[in-house]
């Protein structure tokens, strides 16, 4: 899978998970690049680790990862 390719899948992500758009910038790590930065997105402090981790937490993807455990596995 392309970098871009799973970019965009973890945006839309991002998306379906309706994370707020300043927020899902800071987890992808593109806010603050000066891109196409506001001027009021230059002022603060930015997110708290605990807004990103609620955002993280509501993040989710349609796999079935069954396959990757070991029915004889005991912990």
């Amino acid at each position: 899978m392309s970098k871009s390719l799973g970019t965009s899948y973890y945006r839309d992500a991002l998306r379906e998970a309706r994370v707020d758009r300043e927020v899902a910038l800071a987890l992808g790590g593109w806010a603050g690049d000066g891109g196409n930065d506001e001027t009021a997105d230059n002022y603060g402090c930015g997110v708290k680790a605990t807004t990103l981790f609620a955002a993280i937490s509501e993040i989710g993807y349609d796999l079935d990862l069954m396959h990757l455990y070991r029915a004889d596995y005991e912990p």
